[in-house]
């Protein structure tokens, strides 16, 4: 890889700002990837470069001045049926641009930002705008810095590659009025990301012990959540992700297989969603080559696709399983690559969505390996096709549980869905706050009397994670506590 970001150099956006300052880029986007040593494309600077080329300054400069222009609105339509149109909302300080789908959805994706003004002895008149947060397709707002960032990259470099200066349907407009809250509802609930709890915690096991190092594949057993993850919280990769709906599936073969890098050379994993609508994913190991994604309804695999090199480990190491390096990613039939904040962001959405998604509870999985005899391959089948009745027959019960509640409390069962949904979250905020797996914990912070641990051993464990939030959490609602406190 060998494109290098170069700035230009312009008396408002000046080449040499720092980091995350909005620059004009001049060239470098490169398909097949960025020079390690690159610096990074933005989407503040992707929006820059698009107004910097459209040739009216002022609409740069609007922009840009949040002191003086309290509210501006950016909407650069593409003009074709299967490109989405551009916009930018900037409220004050706070700023949201992304993408509007064929259907009108807004942020498919979106990005938010936060502009910290420069003190007026500064040599830059523009300020560093901070990725905040992300949303795509309805999800919440949120996200880790990883995904954030690697969402903002994508952005520009799609403005960039679909040469959105060139597109002749723009509506553009701004106003020096009072600032006013922009928009309610999603900034508090994006503002409260920063004060998330919510750590990863990996299971202890043989093959995968939770204390090997990052980027080493782990067993995911709690800490995803949509609010967010802690600062220090570990991060969620893709073979970390797959490793947890391996071992979920219950059959141990299937993980060690995958993760035995020596004694088996080909490795192929498939697990259909069985939903007309959303994706199947799947896993492709050869050696020490592995690639990881998703399939779409038109068999399109890589939708998106994630690659890695397994790092194996030496004779004498206390792991049986390597580091897995993550080396590039696609997306829709784009060219492999990607920075490095980039590839690990898609993989973390991509081990984040099979834990949503539940993928260890779909029944139809198709997997093999090299080296199976006729016996191995008969037994599997065998073994996944019993899972996959008494799967369908869970589900079966679901549905016609839902069904009683729905004719049960006739046109008010969203209403009930909705209370289960928030008992359940607030019995996970009653939980040992270490995760240990007790519900009912008696011992509780001492200082902000929210956390509650079921010994002085758990709660130890959990200061390092604690202690930047302690004080600062919401209490658990009254009615929900009693209500909680009661149940069996």
């Amino acid at each position: 890889m060998y494109g290098m970001i170069r700035f230009q150099d312009t008396q408002l956006l000046p080449a040499d700002s720092p980091p995350d300052y909005p620059k004009v880029i001049q060239s470098g986007i490169d398909e097949e990837g960025q020079h390690p040593k690159s610096p990074v494309v933005t989407g503040p600077s992707g929006i820059a470069t698009v107004l910097h080329r459209i040739g009216r300054q002022e609409l740069l400069e609007h922009l840009f001045n949040a002191s003086e222009t309290q509210e501006y609105d950016l909407r650069i339509r593409s003009g074709e049926d299967y490109l989405s149109d551009v916009y930018v909302r900037r409220r004050g300080l706070d700023v949201e641009m992304g993408f509007i789908s064929s259907e009108e959805e807004w942020a498919c994706p979106g990005i938010r930002y936060r502009i910290s003004p420069e003190p007026p002895s500064s040599r830059y008149r523009v300020g560093k705008w901070s990725p905040v947060s992300t949303s795509d397709l309805g999800s919440p707002w949120g996200g880790s810095d990883l995904w954030v960032r690697g969402q903002s990259e994508a952005f520009a470099k799609a403005l960039w590659y679909n040469a959105f200066w060139d597109k002749s349907d723009i509506e553009v407009s701004w106003t020096a009025l009072s600032p006013s809250i922009f928009p309610p509802p999603n900034l508090t609930r994006c503002r409260r990301v920063a004060n998330a709890f919510f750590q990863i915690r990996f299971l202890d096991t043989e093959l995968l012990p939770a204390s090997s190092p990052p980027d080493y594949p782990k067993v995911i057993k709690s800490g995803i959540d949509e609010e967010g993850q802690h600062p220090k919280s570990p991060a969620v990769t893709g073979p970390s992700g797959v490793a947890t709906v391996l071992h979920k599936i219950g059959r141990p073969e299937l993980l060690e297989r995958l993760f035995d890098a020596d004694g088996t050379h080909d490795y192929d994993l498939r697990i259909r969603s069985g939903q007309k609508y959303f994706n199947d994913m799947y896993v492709i190991r050869r050696g020490l080559d592995v690639e990881m994604g998703f399939i779409n309804s038109e068999e399109e695999w890589g939708c998106p696709g994630i690659r890695y090199r397994i790092s194996p480990e030496p004779p004498s190491s206390r792991y049986r399983v390597g580091k897995w390096v993550p080396l590039s990613t696609s997306d829709l039939g784009s060219p492999w690559g990607g920075s490095d904040y980039w590839v690990r962001g898609q993989g973390e959405a991509f081990g984040k969505a099979l834990w949503y998604h539940r993928f260890w509870n779909k029944p139809d999985v198709e997997v093999r390996w090299s080296g199976m005899t006729e016996e191995d391959k008969a037994s599997l089948d065998e073994w996944l096709k019993e899972r996959s009745a008494t799967l369908e027959e869970e589900s079966r019960i679901s549905r016609q549980e839902y069904e009683e509640r729905k004719a049960r409390y006739r046109g008010r069962e969203h209403l009930e869905e909705e209370r289960f949904g928030m008992e359940n979250y607030y019995k996970s905020r009653l939980a040992c706050r270490a995760d240990c797996g007790e519900q009912n914990p008696q011992l509780t912070c001492s200082k902000c009397k929210v956390a509650r641990y079921c010994s002085r051993a758990c709660q130890e464990d959990d200061w390092k994670y604690h202690k930047t939030y302690c004080g600062k959490e919401e209490s658990v609602a009254e009615k929900y506590r009693k209500l909680l406190e009661m149940a069996p």
